[in-house]
């Protein structure tokens, strides 16, 4: 049995596929992978790191409280753009 990108790209751990998810979403925002103000959407998300929606749905809400992530209505999820202030106040 193959392994999936997610469970390839994370340790073993006992930590749940919603904090390996949100781990790897913020590993890429970090990086610049997701740069800010880009639009994330469920599909493209599931696709990218072969996983399911409810562990990613946990992880967007994990990261939209830690405030990497900004849920619009009617537009979707983006990546923050966050400013030296406001990096550096935190």
């Amino acid at each position: 049995m193959s392994k999936t990108k997610l469970e390839a790209a994370t340790p073993a751990t006992k930590a749940t596929l919603g904090d390996q998810t949100a781990a790897i979403l913020d590993a890429a925002i970090m990086s610049g992978e997701l740069p800010p103000g880009a639009r994330l959407t469920e599909a493209e998300l599931c696709a990218r790191y072969g996983i399911g929606r409810g562990p990613l749905r946990e992880a967007i809400n994990r990261l939209e409280g830690r405030k990497l992530l900004q849920r619009i209505p009617y537009v979707g999820v983006r990546v923050v753009e966050l400013s030296y202030e406001d990096v550096t106040d935190g």
